[in-house]
């Protein structure tokens, strides 16, 4: 990859594969059972190694699971 410039990403990249119906029906299940079961051990895990006053940076979170997650157990903020 060197000395290639890398072009940024928008969803059309991906065929839309994570677009506004996506992340509707993401967060809909998200507010019905929580997160999902790998999501869950991630959280816990970086709860254990102690998360408050932490400013977090998130990139490419979906709904933002993780942040509204860690935000609740103590983080300072979240970009």
């Amino acid at each position: 990859m060197e000395g290639r410039a890398l072009a940024a990403t928008t969803t059309d990249d991906f065929g839309g594969l994570y677009d506004e119906r996506r992340a509707a029906a993401d967060l809909k299940r998200y507010r019905e059972n929580g997160p999902r079961p790998w999501t869950a051990a991630l959280i816990e895990s970086l709860k254990a190694e102690g998360v408050a006053g932490a400013t977090l940076l998130d990139i490419g979170g979906g709904i933002g699971v993780i942040d509204h997650e860690l935000l609740a157990a103590g983080a300072a903020s979240a970009t």
